[in-house]
Protein backbone atom coordinates (compact mmCIF):
# COMPACT_ATOMS: atom_id res chain seq x y z
CA UNK A 1 0.00 0.00 0.00
CA UNK A 2 2.82 2.39 0.87
CA UNK A 3 4.47 1.67 -2.48
CA UNK A 4 1.21 2.33 -4.33
CA UNK A 5 0.68 5.55 -2.33
CA UNK A 6 4.20 6.67 -3.19
CA UNK A 7 3.60 6.06 -6.90
CA UNK A 8 0.31 7.98 -6.78
CA UNK A 9 1.96 10.81 -4.88
CA UNK A 10 4.73 10.97 -7.44
CA UNK A 11 2.24 11.03 -10.35
CA UNK A 12 0.15 13.74 -8.66
CA UNK A 13 3.24 15.84 -7.94
CA UNK A 14 4.43 15.45 -11.54
CA UNK A 15 0.96 16.50 -12.81
CA UNK A 16 1.04 19.64 -10.66
CA UNK A 17 4.51 20.49 -11.90
CA UNK A 18 3.40 20.17 -15.51
CA UNK A 19 0.34 22.40 -14.89
CA UNK A 20 2.54 25.00 -13.18
CA UNK A 21 5.02 24.90 -16.07
CA UNK A 22 2.22 25.29 -18.63
CA UNK A 23 0.74 28.22 -16.69
CA UNK A 24 4.18 29.86 -16.44
CA UNK A 25 4.75 29.50 -20.17
CA UNK A 26 1.29 30.98 -20.90
CA UNK A 27 2.01 33.94 -18.64
CA UNK A 28 5.39 34.43 -20.32
CA UNK A 29 3.79 34.43 -23.78
CA UNK A 30 1.27 37.05 -22.66
CA UNK A 31 4.03 39.18 -21.17
CA UNK A 32 6.15 38.96 -24.33
CA UNK A 33 3.23 39.66 -26.66
CA UNK A 34 2.06 42.51 -24.47
CA UNK A 35 5.17 44.56 -25.23
CA UNK A 36 5.20 43.92 -28.96
CA UNK A 37 2.95 46.88 -29.67
CA UNK A 38 1.13 49.10 -27.21
CA UNK A 39 -1.19 52.00 -27.87
CA UNK A 40 0.97 55.02 -28.78
CA UNK A 41 3.93 52.66 -29.10
CA UNK A 42 6.46 52.64 -31.92
CA UNK A 43 6.08 50.58 -35.09
CA UNK A 44 7.22 50.84 -38.70
CA UNK A 45 6.13 49.83 -42.18
CA UNK A 46 6.89 50.83 -45.75
CA UNK A 47 10.28 52.11 -44.65
CA UNK A 48 8.83 54.81 -42.37
CA UNK A 49 8.62 55.17 -38.60
CA UNK A 50 5.12 54.83 -37.23
CA UNK A 51 2.95 54.89 -34.13
CA UNK A 52 0.21 52.50 -33.03
CA UNK A 53 -2.95 54.62 -32.80
CA UNK A 54 -6.62 54.41 -33.77
CA UNK A 55 -7.37 54.49 -37.47
CA UNK A 56 -9.55 57.58 -37.04
CA UNK A 57 -6.74 59.49 -35.30
CA UNK A 58 -4.35 58.42 -38.04
CA UNK A 59 -6.47 59.58 -40.98
CA UNK A 60 -7.54 62.83 -39.29
CA UNK A 61 -3.84 63.62 -38.81
CA UNK A 62 -3.08 63.02 -42.48
CA UNK A 63 -1.44 59.63 -41.93
CA UNK A 64 -1.71 56.24 -43.63
CA UNK A 65 -2.13 53.02 -41.66
CA UNK A 66 -1.44 49.34 -42.24
CA UNK A 67 -2.57 46.17 -40.48
CA UNK A 68 -0.33 43.57 -38.93
CA UNK A 69 2.22 45.82 -37.25
CA UNK A 70 0.36 46.32 -33.97
CA UNK A 71 -0.96 42.74 -33.63
CA UNK A 72 -1.95 42.73 -29.98
CA UNK A 73 -3.86 45.98 -29.87
CA UNK A 74 -7.61 46.38 -30.55
CA UNK A 75 -8.73 45.85 -34.14
CA UNK A 76 -9.13 49.60 -34.76
CA UNK A 77 -5.50 50.31 -33.76
CA UNK A 78 -3.02 50.17 -36.64
CA UNK A 79 0.52 51.26 -37.43
CA UNK A 80 0.20 54.85 -38.65
CA UNK A 81 2.89 56.57 -40.73
CA UNK A 82 3.06 59.97 -42.43
CA UNK A 83 5.69 60.04 -45.13
CA UNK A 84 5.37 63.76 -45.92
CA UNK A 85 4.70 66.49 -43.39
CA UNK A 86 6.72 69.56 -44.41
CA UNK A 87 9.45 70.55 -46.86
CA UNK A 88 10.64 67.01 -47.51
CA UNK A 89 10.17 65.92 -43.90
CA UNK A 90 8.43 62.83 -42.55
CA UNK A 91 6.96 61.94 -39.17
CA UNK A 92 9.44 60.28 -36.80
CA UNK A 93 10.00 59.83 -33.10
CA UNK A 94 12.04 62.72 -31.70
CA UNK A 95 14.97 60.46 -30.81
CA UNK A 96 15.17 59.27 -34.45
CA UNK A 97 15.50 62.75 -35.98
CA UNK A 98 18.91 64.28 -36.61
CA UNK A 99 17.47 67.46 -38.14
CA UNK A 100 14.73 69.89 -37.10
CA UNK A 101 11.56 68.62 -35.41
CA UNK A 102 8.26 70.46 -35.89
CA UNK A 103 5.29 69.98 -33.59
CA UNK A 104 1.63 69.79 -34.52
CA UNK A 105 2.08 68.19 -37.96
CA UNK A 106 1.91 64.47 -37.11
CA UNK A 107 -0.76 62.18 -35.69
CA UNK A 108 -0.20 60.49 -32.34
CA UNK A 109 1.66 61.50 -29.16
CA UNK A 110 3.66 64.70 -28.74
CA UNK A 111 7.08 63.09 -29.28
CA UNK A 112 6.07 61.76 -32.72
CA UNK A 113 6.99 64.83 -34.77
CA UNK A 114 7.67 66.09 -38.26
CA UNK A 115 11.39 65.62 -38.89
CA UNK A 116 13.08 67.79 -41.52
CA UNK A 117 16.58 66.42 -41.87
CA UNK A 118 19.37 68.95 -42.26
CA UNK A 119 19.96 69.60 -45.95
CA UNK A 120 21.76 72.92 -46.08
CA UNK A 121 20.52 75.88 -48.08
CA UNK A 122 19.80 79.42 -46.99
CA UNK A 123 16.98 80.45 -44.69
CA UNK A 124 15.38 82.31 -47.58
CA UNK A 125 15.36 79.17 -49.74
CA UNK A 126 13.80 77.20 -46.92
CA UNK A 127 11.09 79.83 -46.45
CA UNK A 128 10.21 79.70 -50.15
CA UNK A 129 10.23 75.89 -50.23
CA UNK A 130 7.93 75.71 -47.21
CA UNK A 131 5.49 78.20 -48.75
CA UNK A 132 5.52 76.31 -52.04
CA UNK A 133 4.32 73.12 -50.33
CA UNK A 134 0.99 74.90 -49.84
CA UNK A 135 0.91 76.00 -53.47
CA UNK A 136 1.42 72.35 -54.42
CA UNK A 137 -1.25 71.24 -51.94
CA UNK A 138 -3.71 73.91 -53.07
CA UNK A 139 -4.24 75.11 -49.50
CA UNK A 140 -7.22 77.47 -49.53
CA UNK A 141 -7.39 80.97 -48.12
CA UNK A 142 -9.25 81.00 -44.80
CA UNK A 143 -9.67 84.18 -42.73
CA UNK A 144 -7.80 83.56 -39.47
CA UNK A 145 -6.38 80.26 -40.72
CA UNK A 146 -2.91 79.41 -39.44
CA UNK A 147 -3.25 81.34 -36.18
CA UNK A 148 -3.86 78.39 -33.87
CA UNK A 149 -1.61 77.16 -31.08
CA UNK A 150 0.84 75.72 -33.64
CA UNK A 151 1.77 76.95 -37.14
CA UNK A 152 -0.03 75.36 -40.07
CA UNK A 153 -3.56 75.19 -41.50
CA UNK A 154 -6.38 75.60 -38.97
CA UNK A 155 -10.04 76.55 -38.74
CA UNK A 156 -10.76 80.17 -39.50
CA UNK A 157 -13.08 82.79 -38.03
CA UNK A 158 -15.76 85.18 -39.30
CA UNK A 159 -14.22 87.92 -41.39
CA UNK A 160 -14.59 91.35 -39.77
CA UNK A 161 -14.37 93.29 -43.04
CA UNK A 162 -16.30 93.02 -46.31
CA UNK A 163 -17.34 90.53 -47.64
CA UNK A 164 -17.67 89.16 -44.05
CA UNK A 165 -17.07 85.52 -45.02
CA UNK A 166 -17.76 82.91 -42.34
CA UNK A 167 -14.70 80.65 -42.27
CA UNK A 168 -15.35 79.00 -38.90
CA UNK A 169 -15.86 75.60 -40.48
CA UNK A 170 -13.09 75.77 -43.08
CA UNK A 171 -9.45 74.75 -42.66
CA UNK A 172 -6.70 76.68 -44.41
CA UNK A 173 -4.34 79.64 -44.11
CA UNK A 174 -4.58 83.38 -44.45
CA UNK A 175 -1.66 85.50 -45.67
CA UNK A 176 0.06 85.86 -42.30
CA UNK A 177 -0.72 82.23 -41.45
CA UNK A 178 1.31 81.24 -44.52
CA UNK A 179 4.26 83.48 -43.62
CA UNK A 180 4.16 82.23 -40.03
CA UNK A 181 4.27 78.61 -41.20
CA UNK A 182 7.05 79.15 -43.76
CA UNK A 183 9.30 80.94 -41.29
CA UNK A 184 8.57 78.27 -38.66
CA UNK A 185 9.73 75.51 -40.99
CA UNK A 186 12.86 77.45 -41.98
CA UNK A 187 13.93 78.32 -38.43
CA UNK A 188 12.47 75.41 -36.47
CA UNK A 189 10.78 77.86 -34.08
CA UNK A 190 7.58 79.89 -34.14
CA UNK A 191 9.41 83.19 -34.60
CA UNK A 192 6.50 85.20 -36.00
CA UNK A 193 3.88 83.86 -33.59
CA UNK A 194 0.13 83.83 -34.05
CA UNK A 195 -0.41 87.57 -34.57
CA UNK A 196 -1.64 89.50 -37.59
CA UNK A 197 0.50 91.16 -40.25
CA UNK A 198 0.93 94.18 -37.97
CA UNK A 199 2.04 91.92 -35.14
CA UNK A 200 4.55 90.18 -37.40
CA UNK A 201 5.99 93.49 -38.59
CA UNK A 202 6.40 94.58 -34.99
CA UNK A 203 8.42 91.44 -34.25
CA UNK A 204 10.53 91.76 -37.39
CA UNK A 205 11.29 95.46 -37.01
CA UNK A 206 12.44 94.96 -33.42
CA UNK A 207 14.68 91.93 -33.94
CA UNK A 208 18.45 91.85 -34.45
CA UNK A 209 17.91 88.68 -36.50
CA UNK A 210 16.18 90.70 -39.22
CA UNK A 211 17.37 93.21 -41.78
CA UNK A 212 14.99 95.71 -43.41
CA UNK A 213 15.43 95.88 -47.19
CA UNK A 214 15.11 99.26 -48.88
CA UNK A 215 13.88 98.29 -52.35
CA UNK A 216 12.48 95.45 -54.44
CA UNK A 217 15.62 95.52 -56.59
CA UNK A 218 17.60 94.38 -53.54
CA UNK A 219 15.14 91.62 -52.55
CA UNK A 220 16.21 87.98 -52.32
CA UNK A 221 14.11 84.78 -52.27
CA UNK A 222 12.51 84.32 -48.87
CA UNK A 223 12.22 88.03 -48.09
CA UNK A 224 8.85 88.97 -46.60
CA UNK A 225 6.82 91.56 -48.52
CA UNK A 226 4.37 93.49 -46.34
CA UNK A 227 1.50 95.69 -47.44
CA UNK A 228 -1.22 97.32 -45.32
CA UNK A 229 -3.13 94.25 -44.14
CA UNK A 230 -1.26 91.71 -46.27
CA UNK A 231 2.01 89.77 -46.54
CA UNK A 232 3.61 87.68 -49.28
CA UNK A 233 6.89 85.81 -49.68
CA UNK A 234 9.30 86.78 -52.45
CA UNK A 235 10.03 83.74 -54.61
CA UNK A 236 12.55 85.35 -56.93
CA UNK A 237 12.32 86.14 -60.63
CA UNK A 238 9.68 88.80 -60.13
CA UNK A 239 7.27 86.41 -58.40
CA UNK A 240 5.91 86.00 -54.88
CA UNK A 241 4.00 83.31 -52.98
CA UNK A 242 0.80 84.34 -51.21
CA UNK A 243 -2.56 83.41 -49.78
CA UNK A 244 -4.36 86.16 -51.65
CA UNK A 245 -7.93 86.10 -50.37
CA UNK A 246 -11.52 85.02 -51.04
CA UNK A 247 -13.41 84.63 -54.27
CA UNK A 248 -16.65 86.69 -54.54
CA UNK A 249 -18.66 83.69 -53.28
CA UNK A 250 -16.47 83.44 -50.13
CA UNK A 251 -14.64 80.33 -51.26
CA UNK A 252 -10.95 80.68 -50.58
CA UNK A 253 -8.47 81.06 -53.41
CA UNK A 254 -5.69 78.45 -53.27
CA UNK A 255 -2.17 79.48 -52.29
CA UNK A 256 -0.57 80.84 -55.44
CA UNK A 257 2.48 82.30 -57.15
CA UNK A 258 1.77 85.85 -58.34
CA UNK A 259 3.69 88.62 -60.09
CA UNK A 260 5.15 90.89 -57.45
CA UNK A 261 3.32 94.03 -56.41
CA UNK A 262 5.40 96.83 -54.94
CA UNK A 263 5.53 96.19 -51.16
CA UNK A 264 5.43 98.86 -48.49
CA UNK A 265 7.92 97.07 -46.21
CA UNK A 266 10.48 94.31 -46.91
CA UNK A 267 12.20 92.21 -44.23
CA UNK A 268 14.92 89.57 -44.49
CA UNK A 269 15.44 87.03 -41.72
CA UNK A 270 19.17 86.51 -41.32
CA UNK A 271 19.37 83.61 -38.87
Amino acid sequence: INAEYGELSEVYTSHLSMKFLAFSLFALVIAINGVQATLNGACSWGGYSGVCISTSSCTSGGGTYASGYCPNDPTDVKCCTKSSCSSGGSCKWSNQCSGTTLSGLCPGPSDFKCCVESSGGSIGTKIVNAAMTHVAAGTKYVWGGGHGSAPGPSYGIIQDISPYCDDRYKIGLDCSGLSRYAVYVALGSDFLGSGSTDGQRSILSGSSRVSPISSVSSAQPGDLFYYPGHVAIYKGGGEMVEEKGHNPDCTGMPAMVSPIRAPTWIYRILY
